[in-house]
Order: C-alpha cells, then structure tokens, then sequence
C-alpha cells in the first residue's frame, strides 16, 4: 500500500507551535513538524519504518479507510514502574514523567526516533531493550530493572 491511499490528517498544535500529521489507519503513527510539510515528511519516514516492520514480522498492513480498533488500556502495568519511569523519562527522554499520559499500551516510538533512544537507554542503563518496536513500555521498564539486578 501507499501512504497516498491512507487516511492523512494535519493538525496545527497552537499549545507547541507545531503541526501533527497523522493516519487515521495506523495507531499511534503521529509525526510533528515546524510546518506542514515537515510534519507530513516525518510522517513519511514514520510510516515507511512501520511498514517495514510490519512486513518483517508477517503482519498485515491496514486497510485503507478501515480504522483501527479502539485500544483502550489501563495504567496498573506502567504505575508498578513508576519509580523507574521517572528515571527513565528524565534521563533518556529528557521529560518530566508526571507530565505526561501514559498507560499500558504507550510505546517508546511514540516519544521519537526508536533506534536513537534505544541507544541512549543502553548508554544510561547498560541494557539493550532490543528491536521490537510495539513492545509496551512497562515491558521494557521490567527488562531494564531485571537486567540491572
């Protein structure tokens, strides 16, 4: 499929002075950019990775027009990390952790490029977290305190 036949949408963020562009097919697939067009290029980057992963994993690719299932999903599995978290987002994400919604599902690709964090985490914590990009990262925050026992 081409990134053409999916569903695109742009938004203007006025709260970060940026732009988001999106695909209604593909959860989580959210670029930014300064413009539109920067917006609409990362997501293009985004979405080939995404597809390639997918095509890697023998997973289908989403039809287009066809939005994905709802994923609505709790907080306990991220909570029991909390600790961690807060270390995690302060010193690999550069982020105040109480600042932002997270839940069982949130992903370490949704906070920016997958390969350049996951090689910060291993400068941080001495720990590969590995490849899988849509491991949850309850997951990884569990991987990164068993490895370091």
């Amino acid at each position: 499929m081409k990134l053409e036949e999916y569903t695109l949408t742009i938004t203007h963020r006025e709260d970060w002075g940026s732009y988001e562009a999106s695909l209604l097919e593909f959860y989580g697939l959210i670029a930014s950019g300064q413009s539109e067009l920067e917006a609409r290029a990362e997501l293009a980057r985004m979405y080939a990775e995404r597809v390639a992963y997918l095509t890697a994993i023998g997973k289908p690719l989403p039809v287009p027009g066809e939005a994905p299932e709802e994923l609505f999903s709790s907080t306990a599995r991220v909570d029991a990390e909390a600790a961690l978290a807060r270390d995690f987002f302060t010193r690999v994400l550069l982020m105040n952790y109480d600042e932002v919604f997270l839940n069982d599902a949130t992903q370490l690709e949704e906070f920016g490029d997958f390969d350049t964090l996951r090689l910060k985490a291993l400068a941080v914590y001495g720990v590969d977290i590995g490849a899988e990009l849509e491991r949850p990262l309850w997951q990884l925050f569990k991987l990164i305190r068993a490895s370091s026992r």
